[in-house]
């Protein structure tokens, strides 16, 4: 075939390389130019001259993977593509794999085969393989991930699209995050462990999204790149990944991130759990409202609406009879909560009643301490995590002040790193948060002038939390009278709407 333009020098050495990590019968380098034409640039166990020509090779196969720039190799457990070439080849096993370089349209095609052993290529030789690829096609680029193979073509998800994504719960985000750093600390490669969960993954959804993202590095892009593409992560853990990529301490950041991840879902999780017992008691209570003066009661008030006068409490019960008897109420009340989640989160999220809520949470006696607790822990820890990855001090106080899930600091965020950015310390930065203690900034100064402010961070955290816990413990001994208060409010409305008009009728007779 035609030749055209020179090929790159690290192209020369790609033979030598591969009878050094492979064992295969055949071997075959070539070149594709800006003509789109095939070159061979060397070749072992095959004919130079007459590989396009009279060789018993798939050319239909190295064209495709030098156009598509998808590798391909053996299927374990299926046929051979192109069953008919490789059959009368007598071809057992192959794996063709592009080589890629940046800057240059041009691609190359590195092919093995074997026509005598019965054994297929490992997932192994074809890691290695791969790894020769991007060493060739980009010799001077410092690799700080592991790459593995990708799984068999029969065992691979659809191609994805860009705008698919997975939604993962933070359950499950904890579980990705630590089985990665389990498998890279092992010293298993990045992609093998994603094959791994891939086919092994605690759920369905985290399966579909380890077997994407296992697709998208191994087409060059990075960690950071296909989590941000595939998944819901919040951008600190984007910024994180993208630091712990250049850094080249991925394990320890994962491992780190997991714990993260957990521990404030821990929080989340005892703030919900504080809030069950007061709801069940409060709906117990409206339950109670509706169901007696409607059921229970219905014949007693009947009897009542003779007199002249009721009692206001008896005027509550016969109004709420009425309208709970009526059938349109019911189907009302059906409706409202099929749509009462829905409602509730367009509602809590609507910019000026979360601002209020999160106010009256810092403002009100139960709550205050547990929230400004809650705020401070949350800061403290993703700040700490972030600074010790290697992220710097502007972008780390940026996203942290993001992902607080507190508007309070968001409105400030943008005053507090313009002071950081004019030279103030972190800590009379945070003098214009609202929700954050003195003892924490002045812990933070501690640390400041020590030189050690994520050790000083990682600190305070840890105080945060016992004080959160102990603030949320308060909080719920204080929130459950009230709820019972709520209650005893609802059935003495009851009890008097019922008594008192008993007792007139007394009097009178």
């Amino acid at each position: 075939m035609t030749q055209f333009g020179p090929y790159p020098d690290s192209l020369k050495s790609a033979m030598k390389l591969m009878q050094e990590g492979i064992r295969a019968e055949r071997y075959l380098v070539c070149w594709r130019g800006l003509d789109k034409q095939l070159q061979v640039v060397s070749s072992q166990g095959l004919d130079a001259e007459a590989v396009f020509v009279s060789e018993a090779l798939s050319v239909t196969l190295l064209e495709e993977v030098a156009a598509s720039g998808e590798p391909r190799w053996s299927d374990e457990k299926k046929s051979l593509d192109g069953s008919l070439t490789f059959l009368l080849a007598g071809i057992k096993s192959y794996m063709c794999v592009p080589v890629k370089f940046p800057g240059r349209p041009e691609t190359a095609v590195l092919y093995v085969d074997d026509r005598k052993t019965v054994a297929r290529f490992s997932y192994t030789d074809y890691t290695n393989l791969l790894n020769l690829a991007r060493k060739i096609g980009n010799p001077t680029a410092h690799v700080n991930q592991r790459m593995a193979a990708a799984p068999p073509p029969g065992l691979r998800a659809p191609e994805v699209r860009a705008e698919q994504t997975f939604k993962l719960p933070i359950a499950q985000q904890v579980s990705f995050f630590r089985s990665m750093a389990t498998f890279i600390q092992a010293g298993i490669p990045l992609l093998h462990a994603l094959h791994a969960l891939a086919q092994s993954g605690e759920s369905p959804v985290l399966k579909r999204f380890c077997d994407s993202l296992h697709r998208l590095l191994l087409k060059g892009n990075p960690l950071s790149d296909g989590c941000a593409r595939l998944s819901n992560f919040s951008p600190m853990v984007l910024h994180m990944l993208k630091s712990a990529e250049s850094s080249g301490q991925l394990a320890e950041v994962l491992s780190q991130l997991a714990i993260y991840l957990e521990e404030n879902y821990a929080r989340q999780g005892r703030i919900r759990t504080a809030l069950v017992y007061p709801a069940i008691v409060l709906c117990a209570s409206l339950v109670m409202a509706v169901v007696l003066p409607t059921f229970v009661l219905r014949d007693q008030l009947k009897s009542y609406t003779s007199l002249a006068d009721l009692p206001l409490p008896t005027k509550i019960l016969v109004l709420v009879g009425d309208i709970a008897r009526f059938p349109g109420t019911w189907v009302g009340g059906v409706i409202l909560l099929l749509l009462l989640p829905r409602l509730a989160k367009r509602l809590f999220g609507y910019g000026r009643i979360r601002r209020f809520i999160h106010h009256f949470s810092l403002t009100a006696s139960p709550t205050a301490r547990a929230y400004c607790a809650w705020q401070e822990v949350s800061l403290a820890s993703s700040l700490g995590l972030q600074l010790k990855s290697g992220v710097n001090l502007l972008q780390a106080l940026r996203t942290s002040l993001a992902v607080s899930g507190s508007p309070l600091l968001m409105d400030v965020s943008d005053d507090i790193l313009e002071k950081v950015r004019q030279g103030e310390t972190l800590s009379r930065a945070l003098q214009l948060a609202p929700g954050i203690s003195k003892p924490f900034r002045q812990l933070l100064v501690a640390g400041e002038e020590s030189g050690h402010i994520v050790s000083a961070l990682e600190w305070i955290a840890r105080a945060a939390k016992l004080d959160f816990d102990h603030a949320v413990d308060t909080s719920i001994r204080l929130i459950e009278p009230m709820a019972m208060m709520i209650m005893g409010v609802i059935v003495g409305v009851v009890t008097l709407g019922t008594l008192l008009p008993s007792l007139k009728m007394m009097e009178s007779i």
